[in-house]
């Protein structure tokens, strides 16, 4: 390989990589701004090459529903139709990230609450996975 092909791929690799890292990072500090949560629901399994298992779920902020998706580890288990607290940012609610640490142990309580917006984790109604 010559020089200028390795210099290339060096940079597709840093501009890939520090391009998701550099939007993790956007994505983490505008929630952190304006964080609310709300309930979401696992709607899809899917499966990607790049991700893995991947779950979509929605979720209702501001009176309109938003789409999620989130790579799960082998040690969560996730079933479509599952409950879990999801964190967005209030004025940007496509910026979401599901907290698989935070399932609703009563679906029938989750779907009470699934319009209604917290400024802090509602922990009382909560069942914590670690």
């Amino acid at each position: 390989m010559d020089k200028k092909t390795i210099i290339a791929g060096i940079c597709l690799f840093t501009c890939l990589f520090g391009g998701s890292w550099l939007y993790r990072r956007f994505r983490d500090k505008e929630i952190e701004r304006h964080l609310q949560y709300a309930v979401a629901k696992i709607t899809r399994k899917l499966w990607t090459l790049k991700n893995g298992e991947q779950f979509e779920y929605t979720f209702t902020a501001d009176g309109e529903q938003q789409t999620g998706y989130r790579s799960s580890h082998i040690d969560y288990k996730v079933q479509k139709g599952d409950y879990f607290l999801v964190r967005y940012s209030s004025t940007t609610p496509s910026m979401n990230q599901l907290l698989y640490e935070h399932k609703w142990q009563d679906t029938a309580l989750a779907a009470q609450w699934l319009n209604t917006p917290w400024d802090t984790i509602p922990i009382s109604l909560l069942t914590f996975h670690k």
